[in-house]
């Protein structure tokens, strides 16, 4: 006659299958039905176990890609992630937009911010416009990079540099005055200089 397994032994064998999983994070794929705890053991032991765990659970995606600048590129390998997943792995890492589909803007501003040349993996995406103010603020001449930008964001430029002006073509009244506003307020400041 067999005997049924108590709640103290369900309790040793989730306990043995922790430290196993601790002591061996690819072990998991070996380990029988492991319950959550015992995934998150391994994952955190080492973020790239996550590769050997089906359907991962959203809390495992964010224990794999947050653990360090490397393992945030695990985001590639994980289907669907969501945008939290996706913002907490451009957060460690903004070069990983490249492998996320169709980044919101948060993701894309985040990824920017975190890692200020990831725009350039952007450019295969949408740039959202609250993303090009971004890059443009902080580098003018980024400006022309995007094809007809807005006259918006042709007055971030020139108020982060107002000789951009001279590369606008057909620049309107608001930016030439803007232009000779900010000229005037420089010449003043090198005249009490």
């Amino acid at each position: 006659m067999s005997r049924v397994l108590t709640e103290k032994h369900e309790i040793f064998l989730d306990a043995l299958k922790r430290k196993k999983a601790f002591m061996d994070p690819y072990s998991i794929k070996t380990i029988n039905e492991p319950s959550e705890g015992v995934k998150m053991v391994a994952v955190k032991q080492n973020p790239r176990s996550i590769l050997s765990i089906e359907n991962p659970s959203e809390a495992l995606q964010l224990a794999a890609v947050g653990k360090n600048p490397n393992s945030a590129e695990l985001i590639k390998h994980i289907e669907n992630p969501s945008e939290e997943v996706q913002l907490t792995a451009v957060k460690k890492n903004g070069d990983v937009i490249k492998y996320i589909k169709n980044p919101s803007e948060e993701v894309q501003l985040a990824a920017v911010k975190q890692y200020f040349n990831s725009f350039e993996e952007i450019k295969i995406f949408e740039i959202k416009e609250s993303v090009k103010e971004y890059i443009v603020s902080k580098d003018a001449n980024l400006l022309f990079m995007f094809e007809n930008p807005s006259e918006d964001l042709k007055m971030i430029a020139i108020n982060k540099d107002h000789y951009v002006i001279t590369r606008l073509k057909n620049p309107s009244v608001e930016l030439v005055e803007q232009a000779m506003k900010i000229d005037k307020k420089k010449k003043q400041q090198n005249d009490e200089n």
